[in-house]
């Protein structure tokens, strides 16, 4: 996010300098951080316009180098690079490390942590591609130094564009040749782009060097004689037409930033290259606009918007990099601990005190070391750079991890049902209104009762026949299937059934729901599993992320499963899901479950379906008896140790009222195991850690 612009020293030619493109940066960095504050839905494009800016900011650089002293001298031109950009960011890391260490939370920790050391090497954007980070949940999601992916492109730019620049300039017309290649590159990137945009992950064509080197490449054409000097012709004889091109680029760049965060598929395929174009030939327009041929900063002619505007974007513009480092840290640590004040007041209180260390860093720290002036001067500023990496490398690699905080539990408090079964009726069923107690629900599969807004019943082309057989009273041994919810609350029914002397197989794990994905086919997984398992029933544990999975493949695949426990002389029985998150229940779920008991009630056994509801209530709480140990997980749909075991205790009872096999035992008896410390507990780490 920044271009180097100091003052000429012996041995190489001036630098250039724009004040106009200074005011650019600016408005680029406050675009990027008024999205991360939730002002505009597509400020992200900011970080497009920084990169057209630095595409033409060092392409000019390197051109001029050439011409002035006939070389390019990668060493110094990467030196000058490394001091403009490693000591700001290498604070940064320390910085927010020590803060974390001191003060944040577990989960804090551990995300600064993975993210300051894919940081160093200036990684982070191939991280979080290969991790299957979205980048647009990254926005909320917590991550101190998930915003350091762009810092990753520009630095991966900086080292591998002067050396293609210094090959295509050493000879003949380098200039047009070196056009031509950043041309071909930009078309390649967009190429790229279009061929790798998958709907389902767009994160991966955003953080993509490959599919993101548009934007610099067309900053580095506009650079170059063949554009250049179209541009200065221009600015001479039609001064007035190129300034209203530059109104009309600023406009339709504004305009995609309000609106571009709600047409996000737009954006990825197609409207990211058309915005990078049109950032850089803004940017080749206020450059052309300044002069044919800018002067060094020593003495350059000002092009900007006159005034107190003009000045303050400027001042901006000259800390961009330092705002662009702090303020997303500032933001995430601010957020949760600001909680209580109100929106707007939280918001100036961030980016003031974003524009305090950012501002602080710059006259401590960058200009000193970059200029090599005041406590820098001479080779302390290399020494300065040196000495501020190796302290981040030991810090980072020194830094709490922030693993192993999961939250113990006190076996005595699982307890009772949340809510008792007899006052709370399955979903999809209505309620009761008869005054006389019922007795406890047997594990029985409850015949439902038509629902007053829903009429759907069971295809019977999707409904396989199978043999109908007694009630069961013999569980045997247990596979126990699902998704990551049912991983979850694994080890602690394996544990409560163990006790129960109930044979327990975990065929649980991420992404084993009901529907088939592009990247997963449970049926074909569990199939496989099935061969290989000696089983008697299945025990699904239903997900909440099965309610996107057509209705005829739920009823398909439950009816499947229940064949399979058939064949073995066992049961299905169907758990449904744990409340989820207000703001992510589907109304599906309800209408499958129905669809479902209506196949229990056609296999006279084979199928029970039993509900959630008489354990945790009909509303998702991230602490069930307010003892201040969570039940679930921050994230509204997986559980902790405490839920787990609370859903254990409650399940080998309800198994206990219905098969003969099953014996419960005390909670103390299996509840203290070293089962509650499992890795799933603290994925993500910090997740089951106790409550403020």
């Amino acid at each position: 996010m920044a271009i180097d612009t100091s003052r000429s020293s012996p041995g190489r030619t001036a630098a250039v300098h724009w004040p106009a493109l200074d005011a650019l940066r600016g408005v680029a960095v406050i675009g990027v951080v008024a999205y991360h504050l939730g002002w505009i839905s597509g400020g992200f494009l900011g970080v497009d316009l920084f990169f057209a800016l630095s595409g033409f900011l060092i392409t000019s650089l390197l051109v001029r180098e050439q011409r002035d002293t006939g070389r390019i001298a990668l060493g110094a031109f990467w030196s000058r690079r490394f001091r403009r950009l490693l000591p700001a960011v290498m604070a940064l890391l320390v910085g927010v490390l020590a803060w974390t260490t001191w003060f944040g939370t577990p989960a804090e920790q551990a995300g600064a942590r993975d993210g300051a050391r894919w940081a160093l090497p200036y990684l982070a954007n191939w991280h979080d591609i290969v991790a299957s980070r979205d980048y647009w949940a990254a926005a909320t999601d917590g991550s101190v130094f998930a915003h350091l992916w762009s810092l990753a492109i520009e630095e991966q730019f900086y080292v591998l564009w002067p050396v293609v620049a210094w090959l295509a300039l050493r000879r003949g017309d380098g200039e047009r040749r070196l056009w031509v290649v950043s041309l071909a590159g930009a078309a390649a990137s967009v190429v790229a782009l279009v061929l790798l945009h998958d709907p389902d992950t767009p994160s991966r064509v955003y953080l993509g060097t490959d599919t993101r080197a548009a934007a610099l490449l067309l900053g580095s054409a506009m650079a170059l004689r063949p554009v250049r000097r179209s541009l200065a012709a221009t600015a001479h004889a039609e001064r007035r037409r190129l300034r209203r091109l530059a109104v009309g680029l600023g406009v339709a760049l504004g305009a995609s930033w309000w609106v571009a965060g709600d047409h996000l598929g737009v954006v990825l395929r197609g409207g990211l290259p058309a915005h990078s174009l049109a950032a850089a030939l803004l940017v080749a327009v206020l450059a052309a606009l300044s002069g044919t041929d800018p002067a060094p900063i020593d003495g350059g002619r000002t092009y900007a918007i006159r005034g107190t505007v003009r000045r303050g974007l400027e001042w901006v513009g000259h800390r961009s990099y330092g705002i662009y480092l702090w303020h997303w840290p500032v933001i995430v640590l601010a957020e949760r601990r600001w909680s209580g004040a109100p929106a707007f007041v939280r918001d100036l209180g961030e980016i003031g005190l974003s524009l305090m260390l950012a501002a602080i860093s710059y006259r401590l720290l960058e200009q000193p070391v970059r200029r090599r002036m005041g406590w820098a001067r001479g080779p302390r500023a290399a020494w300065a750079t040196v000495a501020v990496t190796a302290v981040s490398v030991v810090v980072v690699v020194l830094a709490p991890s922030g693993r192993g905080s999961i939250a113990g539990f006190d076996a005595a408090s699982i307890g009772p049902p949340v809510t008792a079964a007899s006052t709370v009726p399955p979903r999809g069923t209505a309620p009761t209104t008869s005054t006389v107690a019922a007795p406890p629900p047997h594990l029985v599969a409850p015949v439902p009762t038509p629902s007053a807004t829903s009429t759907s019943t069971v295809p019977t082309s999707t409904v396989p026949t199978s043999t109908t057989v007694s009630p069961r009273r013999t569980l045997g041994e247990v596979l126990w299937a699902g998704d990551s919810v049912a991983a979850d609350l694994a080890p602690a029914l394996e544990a409560a059934f163990g006790a129960a002397g109930v044979g327990w197989i975990d065929g649980s794990g991420d992404g084993m729901r009901l529907g088939t994905t592009d990247d997963l086919d449970p049926r074909r997984i569990y199939t496989e599993l099935f061969a290989v398992t000696r089983f008697r029933s299945i025990v699904w544990q239903w997900s909440f992320w099965d309610s996107t999975t057509p209705d005829d493949q739920v009823v398909a695949a439950v009816a499947w499963l229940r064949d399979e426990a058939i064949a073995r002389g066992g049961t299905l029985v169907v758990v449904t899901p744990p409340p989820v998150r207000a703001d992510l229940v589907d109304p599906a779920l309800d209408r499958q479950i129905e669809l479902v008991r209506d196949l229990a009630a056609d296999g006279d056994g084979a199928v029970v379906v039993i509900d959630t509801v008489e354990v945790w209530g009909d509303a998702m709480s991230l602490d069930v008896d307010g003892d201040g140990v969570p039940d679930r997980k921050p994230d509204g749909v997986h559980v902790c140790p405490q839920g787990a075991a609370r859903t254990a205790h409650w399940l080998v009872d309800r198994f206990a009222s219905h098969f003969d096999d099953v014996d419960p035992q005390p909670v103390a008896a299996w509840a203290t195991g070293s089962w509650t410390t499992d890795d799933r507990y603290d994925t993500p780490v910090g997740a089951c850690v106790a409550l403020g």
